[in-house]
């Protein structure tokens, strides 16, 4: 972890003089910026910058902020230096905040207070824009177009319009002008900064800096085209459908491109405005209960949720509804990994440590060679013990993401960013929902709800294609199986592989194979009379279903010849 005290000089480190004064030169096509970092860093203590940087005394510093600067407490202090360099590191500071892996919990709480302090566009340049992107003036599109922002942030900002000949109020989102050139060079700029720490410093490489850049860059691509925020809020609007108790913004698409974002205007106010909520007779605790099942829903079931759910976020509407706003910030789960997850939770509120600790080692995708299982389980065990000894709960909190995560990169297992960025989104959803109601519990709704979730994900449907799909899926099963399991056999008696094998107790080995063939080839059958059965009258693959019985007669003949082989031996 890059502890507070590391981000300072401290003597015995690494010269990196050589490569920064490389980096200055004016060969270095950003050579400009490097100096504005490097100066930044000085000026708020992050390290010594050497008299013979010249490019650096040019710029401007103010001596008299030295003194008050030394008084603040270093996580201040480095989120101040990252305000100071724009969107770019205002946005690194806040994915780092995400990643309690990469930085110590008083850093990370304090990094999520980065705040967006620009000044908004000229309303010139809006316009200019918006023309740009959608190829008509302005009044051709709106009946009016208030010039005024009702939100900026450093990516682009948000005006209040009526559409032409309609009375329907939208908000328009627009790109700041030359952010995505500035973010270009920023990110060239960090890539490289990250290569120069990775070489300098041993033992940086289990951080793996290089990698956590790239995905920074990745997350800023997605988040400065339009467009991927757009088919997010429709993939977000089906997937939760079936839910009348939330709502997503309505996307005009055709006012929409790559830097221009046209939605209908959300006329509610912030989850956290108790008083209006009590004014509108509004229950907070069913707000709080549909906010908590809306998000393990997304989780588990759709493996795609909304990593940002902090009260700016979330608005409710005078019906009761729950909408969410800005979906640049989205989480993503495989299906491998929703189903680790799901289970990692369900076995730590059991209490089932060994189940949670291998869960944990199989969402790293290490194995038992590199990983102390059995102290990864012991240190579980404690952390469980002392959570239920003092609160009789379980805490979704940021304390508790990291805990586990500290404690997973003890014993060598580095959890993906996708489940970190997972734990912190449940933490700031049980934060909002104990605001709304205090004895809110996000482990006693999941553990309601979970079991659900997975019984729903894996019920066969009526989905005809879904049935196929399985169908397909045992067939290749049958296929494959056959084969690999006799070169399996193959290689275990010809000594290929170095496993120690009592004879005695292949043939055993040999039977319980043949058995489970035998369920699965029955099984096999049997879906395969089920599928038609239930279609029965549909229009459907009756040739697919044909072959899954036929492959299920092979697979009991393949079963009999082995057995007759084997008598014959």
């Amino acid at each position: 972890m890059l502890g507070g005290g590391q981000l300072a000089d401290e003597a015995g480190e690494p010269d990196l003089r050589g490569p920064l004064r490389r980096m200055l030169s004016d060969k270095y096509v950003h050579y400009k910026r490097v100096a504005e970092i490097l100066a930044a860093l000085s000026r708020f203590g992050f390290g010594r910058v050497w008299d013979s940087a010249t490019l650096l005394r040019d710029l401007p510093f103010d001596s008299e902020s030295r003194k008050e600067l030394s008084e603040m407490r270093l996580p201040i202090r480095f989120r101040l230096f990252l305000e100071g360099l724009g969107p770019t590191f205002i946005k690194l500071g806040q994915m780092l905040s995400t990643r309690p892996d990469l930085v110590p919990e008083e850093l990370a709480e304090e990094l999520g207070n980065l705040r967006d302090n620009v000044p908004p566009m000229p309303f010139a340049t809006v316009r200019e824009t918006v023309e740009g992107e959608l190829g008509r003036k302005l009044g051709e599109v709106f009946e009016r177009f208030d010039e005024k922002p009702v939100a900026a942030a450093s990516i682009g900002q948000v005006h209040k319009a009526v559409l032409k000949g309609k009375v329907e109020t939208v908000a328009v989102k627009v790109q700041r002008s030359g952010i995505a050139e500035t973010v270009r060079a920023d990110m060239e700029i960090l890539t490289d900064l990250a290569a120069v720490l990775e070489r300098s410093f041993s033992g940086i490489e289990q951080f793996d800096v290089r990698g956590v850049i790239a995905e920074f860059g990745r997350m800023m691509q997605r988040e400065m085209d339009y467009t991927i925020e757009a088919r997010n809020i429709r993939r977000f609007s089906g997937n939760l459908g079936e839910m009348k108790e939330v709502t997503f913004p309505e996307v005009h698409w055709a006012l929409s491109t790559r830097r221009v974002l046209t939605m209908g205007f959300i006329d509610g106010f912030t989850i956290d405005k108790r008083d209006r909520i009590d004014k509108l007779g509004l229950d907070p605790a069913a707000l709080a209960q549909t906010l908590g099942r809306a998000y393990i829903r997304m989780i588990f079931l759709d493996g795609f949720f909304h990593a940002d759910p902090h009260q700016g976020n979330l608005f409710v509407l005078a019906d009761g509804r729950i909408c969410f706003l800005d979906f640049g910030a989205i989480g993503y789960l495989d299906e491998a990994a929703r189903d680790r997850v799901a289970l990692f939770y369900i076995s730590l509120i059991r209490g089932q440590v060994g189940r949670s600790a291998r869960l944990l080692m199989e969402l790293s995708g290490e194995s038992e060679r590199t990983v102390d299982l059995r102290g990864l389980e012991w240190d579980l065990r404690d952390f469980l013990d002392y959570n239920l000894l003092k609160r009789q709960r379980l805490p979704v909190s940021r304390g508790m993401n990291q805990r586990i995560v500290t404690i997973a990169m003890k014993h060598r297992v580095m959890l993906p960013s996708s489940f970190v960025l997972l734990e912190r989104a449940l933490a700031q959803v049980e934060g909002v929902c104990r605001g709304l109601d205090p004895a809110f519990d996000i482990v006693a709704l999941a553990e309601q709800n979970l079991a659900m979730l997975l019984e729903e994900r894996y019920r066969p449907g009526p989905d005809p294609l879904q049935a196929i799909e399985t169908a397909r899926g045992y067939r290749r099963l049958a296929r494959e199986l056959p084969a690999r399991l006799e070169r399996l056999f193959r290689k275990l008696e010809g000594g290929e592989v170095t496993i120690r094998v009592d004879p005695t107790l292949f043939d055993g080995v040999k039977a319980s194979v043949r058995r489970a063939g035998l369920i699965l080839a029955v099984t096999l059958m049997a879906a395969s009379l089920v599928l038609y059965i239930g279609w029965e009258g549909r229009r459907i693959e009756l040739e697919l279903l044909g072959r899954s019985v036929g492959v299920g007669a092979v697979f009991l003949a393949w079963l009999a010849a082995v057995a007759f082989l084997a008598r014959r031996k």
